[in-house]
């Protein structure tokens, strides 16, 4: 069945019926996507002090992520070396060790394994530590990778930091958090993330913010392209990088926006609902947006950040946790109200899960075959449908390796 919709499938087109309908399919992409590739877990400001967790669930993987005396950040698969048992049991906390609540194996906040009841005193302790998983934090960015060798990301994490460092994005905090159970294959949700093609049609509140939503024709592109430069020149002034890598060219992107005269951030009005993010000193910073394939997205305004991350439940369900953060001192109240803050992005992202159910709903019918993407009118691939073509481009290419190397392996316990 893989073989016959790999050699079917047409560049430049849409996914066939197949690719969502197909459970030996699902437990492939668990497996060659999520298993090897580097994940967002979280917001450092979770685990503020030593001793703080949190767990996390992915592609059947059960994982605890902690902070430990000396302050480092460490992600561990959360199973007990003895029997397997879950060992934190917890959404989140604080704690000075792990002990398993079957039969009490206790674990440092590091991972390594303290006490073993009734163990021969020659069993090596050392080598029954948690199992770990690799670790980056960058910007306050917490990314986690379950292979036992995972890809480069320092790439990524450089044009993040290029474009993120001014937000001081580690000293902000979570304000809000909403969590969806999306009716839709994880694949149709990365595919809607990546085009803005739908949002002219989907999307009022977004398009009255942001002027290359509207364009339809080469000359309203190059009126955006010469608005564009004159704003890119402000940003200059202002020690902002507006050095772009757009979607196609990696499986990240990072890209600076203009919003319309008047508009400085991503609210119902435009106008900020909270004070301005780390060192920025003026509102008319544009929107970054970064991504980095399969399952983390970021956008920034001047005020407030929101970041959201996948975690595919079933071939037609998807879990999207959403974070809206602002400056760690800002208070609740009188500097911000939470709600504010994440209005214009809860009713765009719920506007958006509405469509990736619909779509859903559409490519699993019978009868359903795949149509074009919509090549767009700019250098930057922010218009048409580059966006999710490059992803079903990079998709194919990981679920088709023979091997991916490090799949289905975490490192071994230290």
């Amino acid at each position: 069945m893989l073989d016959g919709l790999l050699a079917r499938h047409r560049k430049g087109w849409t996914l066939e019926r197949g690719f969502y309908t197909e459970p030996a399919l699902f437990e492939r992409e668990l497996e060659r996507v999520f298993r090897t590739s580097w994940l967002y877990a979280g917001h450092e400001s979770r685990i503020p002090r030593p001793g703080d967790f949190f767990t996390w669930e992915v592609a059947g993987t059960p994982l605890l992520v902690a902070r430990d005396a000396q302050g480092e950040v460490h992600a561990f698969l959360d199973v007990c070396r003895h029997r397997g048992t879950r060992v934190s049991g917890q959404p989140c906390g604080n704690a000075d060790r792990f002990i398993c609540p079957y039969h009490g194996w206790t674990y440092g906040l590091d991972g390594r394994l303290l006490a073993a009841r009734l163990m021969p005193k020659d069993f090596p302790k050392a080598d029954f530590g948690l199992r770990r998983a690799a670790v980056r934090v960058a910007e306050g960015l917490i990314f986690v990778c379950l292979a036992e060798r995972p890809p480069d990301l320092a790439p990524a994490l450089s044009a993040i930091r290029g474009h993120l460092e001014p937000y001081e994005l580690g000293k902000a905090r979570i304000c809000l958090t909403r969590e969806y159970d999306v009716r839709a294959n994880w694949k149709i949700v990365v595919e809607n993330a990546r085009e803005c093609y739908h949002c002219v049609v989907a999307h009022p509140e977004l398009s009255r913010l942001m002027p290359h939503v509207a364009i339809d024709s080469p000359g309203q592109m190059e009126q955006f392209e010469r608005e564009f430069a004159a704003q890119s020149a402000v940003w200059e002034e202002m020690g902002l990088s507006a050095d772009n890598v757009p979607m196609g060219e990696r499986e990240y992107h990072v890209m600076r926006f203009a919003f319309r005269k008047g508009v400085v951030t991503q609210t119902m009005d435009g106008r900020p609902k909270a004070p301005l993010l780390g060192r920025l000193e003026r509102p008319e910073a544009g929107v970054v947006a970064c991504s980095i394939l399969p399952g983390f997205w970021l956008e920034a305004s001047c005020d407030y950040a929101f970041i959201w991350r996948l975690n595919p439940t079933a071939l037609d369900r998807t879990h999207v946790r959403v974070d809206w953060l602002v400056r760690g001192d800002a208070r609740e109240g009188v500097d911000f109200k939470p709600e504010e803050v994440a209005e214009f992005w809860r009713v765009t992202l719920e506007q958006d899960w509405e469509l990736c159910r619909r779509n859903q709903e559409g490519v699993t019918a019978v009868g359903y075959v795949p149509g074009p993407f919509a090549p767009g009118l700019d250098r930057r691939a922010t218009l048409g449908e580059a966006g999710p073509q490059s992803f079903v481009e990079w998709y194919l290419g990981r679920i088709g390796k023979d091997r991916c190397e490090g799949e289905n392996a975490l490192p071994r316990p230290d």
